[in-house]
C-alpha cells in the first residue's frame, strides 16, 4: 500500500475507528492516541493495496492499541509500591542461595524454549516491550505471546510439582 493509500483509507476509516476506540477505552483523548498509535503500527504494511485489507489491518491494530491500553490502566497499583508489604523476610540474594529454590528455578526454566527464556529474562529484567522487540527481531506482540506462553508453560510446571 502506498503512502496515499494508506492515508486515504485512514481519512475514510478514522470516524468508525475512533468510535470504536472511544467504545473500548471509554475515553475520547485515549481514542485519539490509539488510532495514532495504530496508524504509524499500519507503515510495516505499506506493501498492501488492497482496501479491503487495509480496513481489517486498521480495524485490527486500533483494537490491539485499545487492548494494550486496558492492559496497561490495570497494572496501575493503587497502593505506592514502598507501601507494600514484602512477602519474604528474606532478601532475594539469600532466597537465591537455598539451594531447593535455585534448583526448583532451574527445572522450571529448562521448560522453555531458547526464546521464551530470553523474553522471560529480558522482562525479568525490567525491559519493556518495544526494547526488547528491537532486541530480539521480532514485533511487540510476539514479545508477548512468548512471555504469556512462558508463563503459561512455567504455571502448569509449577502446578505439577506443588
Amino acid at each position: 500500500m502506498e503512502k496515499q493509500n494508506l492515508t486515504s483509507a485512514y481519512l475514510r476509516l478514522r470516524s468508525r475507528l475512533k468510535a470504536m476506540a472511544a467504545t473500548i477505552l471509554k475515553n475520547e483523548d485515549d481514542a485519539d492516541d490509539a488510532l495514532q498509535e495504530a496508524f504509524s503500527r499500519l507503515w510495516a504494511y505499506k506493501e498492501m493495496s488492497e482496501s479491503h485489507e487495509i480496513d481489517g489491518l486498521a480495524v485490527v491494530a486500533v483494537r490491539r492499541v485499545c487492548i494494550s491500553y486496558l492492559r496497561k490502566r490495570s497494572v496501575q497499583l493503587s497502593v505506592p509500591i514502598d507501601d507494600i508489604p514484602m512477602a519474604y523476610d528474606e532478601p532475594a540474594e539469600k532466597v537465591w542461595d537455598n539451594e531447593a529454590v535455585r534448583d526448583l528455578t532451574v527445572k522450571l526454566m529448562s521448560k522453555l524454549s531458547p526464546l521464551q527464556k530470553s523474553v522471560f529474562d529480558m522482562v525479568s529484567q525490567g525491559m519493556d516491550y518495544d526494547v526488547i522487540s528491537l532486541r530480539l527481531g521480532m514485533s511487540e506482540e510476539s514479545v508477548r505471546q512468548n512471555l504469556c506462553r512462558a508463563r503459561k508453560i512455567l504455571r502448569n510446571e509449577y502446578k505439577k510439582i506443588k
